[in-house]
């Protein structure tokens, strides 16, 4: 079942570009970062220091003493274990602490058995893509975390089959947390949800994550390095951070996992304001890919996850059309800049082709001209074309080890609907010049569709006629093979009578 999403903002507009990010640096904060770096960032750096590989130590030895049933179900009785727990809890605390981060909530948790799963947006900084994670290592020796590689299928699979088990099985697990954005962004849009978290079927309660502070903790894919920002940070004297519980988001009948989460990240971009882009982690990566060839950042606007399951593509292919992309884009500037503007010149303006010189002593019945850009533009580029192909010669894997192996094309039905828009547009192209318009439209519309019907006769009968004169003619006795010019004659012959017919 689809569910139609709610009006929001990125309905009327359009969405903030999520990935880039810029520090602001007014004076006074310049004088803070200044006297910070003297003072509050070596203190919290040595607090740090210290704290953090005590609570990994104690995790570790709660997480060595658990039987081995424990160790999975994360059930701890002993009393030595809760101690050391409560003790790592306590150090975590005090870390926070030593960041000065204030934290807030809003709204009613929900328990485990109301919704298993807690899903967390907008997911843009570095406080909660590098600190709560390492605490998450600190934690996994008591409630294991699950990782995920996310270019390794595999790997992805793994994972929606243990958020499954866990959200189902009974056994006393917490609440299980997702960011499903699935990366990083500067918080002013929230990316496409991936459907991971709401595979399940389970009862989700969305929560939104809200700062208070000088920004300096957004850290995303264009923007400061990962360092400057921690050292802005911790030169700040707080940091307040909200949790807003919003109601349970049961699943409808019969939905399905995309559209439950579109419903929900609709109702999280309604409550914080954001608006709703349609862009992804993959978008991200393209986009560092665009900005190292030196292309511009609009290259690929749409959802990069989706574009690559429809097509069957790989990160990697889209780096590899991408370069095609710039070297292609590089040839047609080079050629508008030289070649278009002599071809104008002859055909269109005071040149040569248009108004040839006396000395020629040609009727005006015979000068050039040029029709609807057929020779300046289209005759142009076809040949360029031409010349293109035979010097970068044929495409990777078309001939190899003297055989022909054929590429199949990507879409025939966006070909044939290409064709058909490319003609209609040819054809009030010639509605726009010229006086005779009837003719200049039946030439038009007879040439585009003799030609073809030639090139699809041309590729059907070739392979025919190569196999019945390869396997059938020439393995007739000898005195039944045809003659070469008996063979060429029948299908001379056979021609003429096609064209006699049609007249």
């Amino acid at each position: 079942m689809k569910v139609e999403p709610l009006e929001t903002a990125s309905d009327t507009e359009k969405a903030p570009y999520p990935f880039g990010f810029e520090i602001r640096w007014p004076w006074y904060r310049r004088l803070q970062f200044f006297f910070g770096c003297f003072t509050i960032i070596p203190l919290r750096i040595i607090g740090l220091s210290i704290t953090l590989p005590i609570s990994l130590a104690f995790a570790n030895i709660v997480k060595a003493s658990a039987e081995k049933g424990a160790k999975r179900s994360q059930v701890y009785t002993k009393w030595y274990q809760l101690f050391l727990i409560k003790l790592v809890l306590s150090l975590a605390k005090f870390q926070i602490f030593i960041l000065g981060i204030s934290i807030d909530h809003k709204g009613e948790p929900a328990s485990r058995d109301e919704a298993p799963m807690i899903v967390l947006a907008p997911h843009s900084t570095i406080i909660d893509g590098m600190f709560l994670p390492y605490h998450g290592m600190v934690f996994k020796y008591m409630c294991n975390p699950i990782y995920v590689e996310r270019g390794d299928r595999k790997s992805r699979s793994s994972v929606v089959h243990e958020i499954k088990r866990r959200v189902n099985i009974e056994q006393p697990y917490p609440q299980l947390a997702i960011f499903p954005e699935g990366t990083n962004s500067n918080s002013q849009s929230l990316l496409a949800f991936k459907i991971g978290a709401f595979i399940p079927r389970v009862p989700i309660q969305p929560v939104c994550l809200s700062f208070n502070c000088w920004n300096t903790i957004v850290w995303t894919f264009e923007g400061p390095s990962l360092i400057w920002c921690w050292l802005f940070t911790l030169s700040q004297f707080r940091i307040q951070l909200t949790f807003n519980y919003l109601p349970v988001e049961k699943p409808l009948d019969n939905e399905d996992p995309a559209s439950f989460a579109e419903r929900v990240r609709v109702e999280i971009g309604r409550r914080t304001g954001l608006a709703l882009s349609k862009l992804t982690f993959e978008n991200g990566l393209i986009n560092e890919e665009c900005k190292r060839l030196g292309l511009p950042r609009e290259t690929i606007e749409e959802n990069a996850e989706k574009l690559m399951k429809a097509c069957e593509l790989k990160i990697k292919d889209i780096y590899h059309r991408l370069q095609e992309f710039k070297d292609l884009r590089n040839a047609k500037e080079n050629l508008i800049t030289f070649e278009s503007p002599v071809a104008v010149h002859w055909g269109w303006s005071n040149g040569w082709l248009l108004y040839p010189p006396e000395i020629i002593r040609l009727p005006p019945a015979v000068w050039y001209r040029d029709y609807a850009g057929g020779g300046n533009v289209h005759a142009v580029g076809g040949i360029a074309a031409l010349v293109g192909c035979v010097f970068m010669g044929p495409r990777e894997g078309r001939f190899e080890d003297g055989r022909k192996y054929h590429i199949p094309g990507h879409s025939t039905p966006l070909t044939c609907m290409g064709a058909f828009i490319l003609i209609i547009g040819f054809l009030a192209m010639v509605l726009g010049h010229g006086d005779n318009v009837a003719l200049g439209v039946t030439n038009l519309t007879i040439g585009g569709s003799m030609s073809g019907i030639t090139c699809m006769c041309i590729v059907f009968i070739t392979p025919k006629v190569e196999y019945l004169w390869k396997y059938k003619i020439m393995k007739l006795p000898r005195s039944r093979k045809v003659k070469p010019k008996q063979f060429w004659s029948f299908l001379g012959f056979g021609l003429v009578e096609t064209l006699i017919v049609l007249d």
